[in-house]
């Protein structure tokens, strides 16, 4: 017969059980931190509104919508000061007053760590990775170009060659990402309240009242007359296209963008239809630059998704049939026009969508629209690099686009003439000209600061039929639309000396930026020599691959034969550190009576990152 343990020695037992897993615990922690997952916080916003630094969360006292603030790092006051942040402008409604609340911590995120050696990274990851202007510093961004490819943004979106000698392609962004990356124009469920109407401003919803009874304050709209369309014409400024973003301070962002250009008519409207009886149906109407898109889904199950170009007449694009829409039952209906792709969603599925075939960038026609639009109006950086050798080297490096539009005025008559057709006349040009003669066409030319045309802001209507039809939630969202800036002179002490010895000059058009394409190197004996191009999703006030000008001593910045090496505004990849996929702790909630410490789980918000 065996003895049972005694007390003392099954509670010798259990503590050691408890202490071995606590070690194990531990133990696993580090080899997961070592070798699979770790641990970064957010430290700026230029990821936002999907991913934040230091921030407020607001909710705007004129519409309720609810949205984040970026806090500046050096705010006079800590986490446990209930402040009303100064600059705030609500996405939603556009008001600038903001209530009073607390600053929450950045998002802190997993990042997989050596993924990348197990598989390549792809387009639109959010990845970290080590600043190649600070190596002590990690960014997050998202990745953009690909080893080997070359890299343009033209009107907010990205355009990649995959070798030197290929056509341009668009850079679409998949289903989940591209999901992740809308954000609100205008959401018809937070309407301004009286302060609104009180200044004058009309509903943004145009509803003529004899097309349409408005319910629950205007939220839902419901068609009178069964036997006429009911048109409803959305009412905005060319503001509300901008790429201003709620995060953002006003006093920071007004001259991160052109106002002329940066029109992003790359949108989403959606809304909720019930429709009364079988003859019900509604139309979605965008518009981007001369082109006019419509969605008509009716309750019959009839879809159909067609184009008008200019004045010309509407082409049908395709068309289906679904089942017959529930009467009395809601139905979320969408058009899109994104990427250069327009289409029509039921109930978050695309049932049709365009093709390359029926619509596709012709980018030399959209760069020379942004152009002359007056994106990188200035030159006179040019007359700051130390010889005639430079500014023909730098000129090359641009698309001749840009240099046509800077010196058309002084070129020689026939090279004028036919580069106006085929901008690669001038290219060859100037790789036949001599520095000098290129010196005298840029002293000679007079290119106007004036912009000479402005993108035009989109149009958004929706047009019913079927008494009886009713609209909710009707929202408008765009789509993150990537700026084309200009260089700065922060190129002073260690980190900035790489930039002055290949003589990048404030004013420079950002890198692949519109008319200054970036190649990056693809190396075939040594990979970790490979170079990739990030942006943030915050383009405005995104430090990121664009407008580098600093590169960290610790970098391999040259060759062995002392050449220069690395390409400002790429990431080595032996500079990656892993893709970042979940936000695991969002700004907490705060222990009642310490307002100090936000120490309680906001589990709403921790998410995948798309």
């Amino acid at each position: 017969m065996t003895a049972k343990p005694s007390n003392t020695e099954q509670e010798l037992v259990s503590i050691r059980d408890t202490v071995e897993s606590i070690w194990i615990a531990i133990v696993l922690a580090f080899v997961l931190r070592a070798f699979m997952i770790e641990a970064f916080v957010i430290p700026t916003g230029s990821m936002a509104p999907r991913l934040m630094g230091e921030h407020w969360d607001l909710t705007c006292p004129s519409c309720g919508s609810d949205y984040a603030f970026g806090a500046a790092k050096d705010a006079p006051y800590g986490r446990g000061d209930k402040q009303s942040p100064a600059g705030t402008r609500c996405p939603n409604c556009g008001s600038t007053e903001a209530g009073s609340d607390y600053i929450n911590g950045g998002d802190r995120v997993l990042v997989l760590k050596y993924l990348y050696q197990f598989r390549q990274p792809e387009p639109w990851d959010v990845v970290v990775f080590k600043n190649p202007q600070n190596n002590r510093e990690n960014y997050i961004k998202r990745l953009i170009g690909l080893p080997g490819e070359t890299i343009e943004i033209v009107h907010g979106d990205v355009f990649f060659k995959p070798a030197p000698d290929a056509a341009w392609q668009i850079r679409r962004k998949p289903a989940l990402a591209q999901q992740a990356m809308w954000q609100v124009v205008f959401d018809n469920d937070y309407r301004p309240g009286q302060k609104w109407q009180e200044r004058g401003a009309p509903p943004r919803w145009q509803a003529p009242p004899e097309q349409w009874d408005q319910r629950q304050g205007g939220r839902v709209f419901v068609v009178r007359d069964g036997g006429r369309q009911a048109q409803l014409e959305f009412q905005a400024d060319r503001r509300d296209f901008l790429p201003l973003y709620g995060y953002n301070s006003l006093t920071l962002e007004s001259g991160s963008m052109d106002q002329g250009a940066d029109i992003c008519t790359d949108l989403n409207l959606s809304t909720v239809i019930i429709p009364a009886a079988a003859d019900s149906g509604v139309k979605l109407m965008l518009t981007s630059f001369d082109h006019e898109f419509t969605a008509l889904v009716q309750a019959d199950g009839t879809v159909v998704l067609s184009h008008r170009l200019g004045e010309g007449q509407e082409e049908e694009w395709g068309r289906t049939r679904l089942e017959p829409l529930p009467l009395g039952q809601g139905t979320r209906v969408a058009l899109t026009h994104v990427d250069f792709r327009a289409a029509v969603w039921v109930n978050g599925k695309a049932v049709l969508e365009s093709t390359d075939a029926q619509y596709a960038p012709d980018i030399d026609a959209l760069r020379q629209r942004m152009i002359e639009a007056g994106l990188h109006r200035p030159f006179g950086w040019l007359r700051e690099l130390p010889s005639a050798e430079a500014v023909k080297d730098w000129l090359l490096r641009l698309d001749p686009v840009l240099v046509r539009h800077w010196t058309a005025s002084a070129l020689p008559q026939e090279i004028a003439e036919a580069s106006a057709n085929d901008p690669r006349v001038l290219r060859m040009w100037l790789r036949e000209s001599s520095p000098r003669t290129i010196i005298g066409v840029l002293s000679r030319s007079e290119y106007s600061s004036q912009a000479r045309t402005i993108v035009p802001a989109p149009r958004v209507r929706i047009a019913a039929q079927g008494e009886g039809l009713q609209l909710h939630h009707l929202k408008l969202m765009r789509d993150v639309y990537y700026t084309s800036p200009i260089l700065s002179s922060e190129s002073n002490g260690p980190e900035g000396q790489y930039a002055q010895k290949l003589g990048v000059q404030a004013g420079m058009p950002g890198w692949g930026t519109t008319g200054n394409p970036i190649r990056l190197a693809r190396n075939e004996r040594d990979a970790d020599m490979d170079e990739f191009f990030v942006l943030g999703d915050n383009s405005p006030q995104s430090l990121d691959g664009r407008l580098w000008v600093k590169a960290a001593p610790s970098l391999r910045l040259y060759d062995n034969q002392n050449k220069p090496l690395y390409n400002l505004g790429t990431v080595p990849r032996y500079n990656m550190i892993g893709k970042a996929f979940f936000v695991y702790w969002p700004a907490g909630y705060r222990i009642p009576g310490l307002p100090g410490l936000a120490v309680i789980p906001n589990v709403g918000k921790m998410r995948l990152i798309r």
